[in-house]
């Protein structure tokens, strides 16, 4: 197994699939992720094509999720993302249509909006009304920055991520 220190954002998505398909034509395919690093396991070089799903689904829905991707080898779930695999052949990508990728760009934005509710409310909401009422504990003036910080890097992403929908749906519409 050979373990690299890599990290790509949900922005990163065709920079990311370029990366995982370079490293199968060096006959290294993935076979296990986390924050930070790939694992690969050694093969023969192989021409193949990796796509990328986002979707929260349970267990029970799982298998029934899987059987749309049957001429797909998933190769990992990784948080709310799943990895698929297969030989580079005709039929290249898992969203052949504008609707199917659009859905997944509004399931990830879904998903980020809702993590990052806490963020905006504690911001916005929360420590305004502390401050007016004179009620900010010591606990909250060092905790105003931290989240401050945070919630700077969750907008970043949501437009980096709306940049690269444009991006996509005016690709599509040419």
């Amino acid at each position: 197994m050979i373990r690299e220190r890599k990290m790509f954002f949900a922005w990163q998505q065709q920079k990311e699939k370029n990366y995982l398909e370079k490293k199968a034509m060096e006959g290294l395919l993935l076979k296990k992720m986390g924050l930070g690093y790939y694992d690969f396991e050694e093969s023969e070089p192989k021409d193949m094509v990796y796509e990328f799903d986002f979707r929260m689904i349970n267990k029970k829905q799982l298998e029934e999720y899987l059987e749309m991707f049957q001429d797909w080898e998933m190769v990992i779930h990784y948080g709310g993302w799943f990895y698929f695999r297969k030989e580079r052949t005709l039929n290249n990508e898992i969203y052949n249509d504008f609707d199917s990728k659009k859905n997944m760009f509004t399931r990830l934005l879904g998903f980020l909006l809702l993590a990052g509710f806490p963020l905006y409310y504690q911001v916005l909401i929360l420590f305004p009304y502390l401050e007016r009422t004179n009620r900010l504990t010591t606990f909250y003036k060092y905790f105003r920055p931290f989240t401050t910080i945070i919630l700077v890097l969750h907008t970043y992403a949501i437009v980096k991520i709306l940049l690269v929908y444009f991006a996509f749906r005016k690709n599509m519409k040419e």
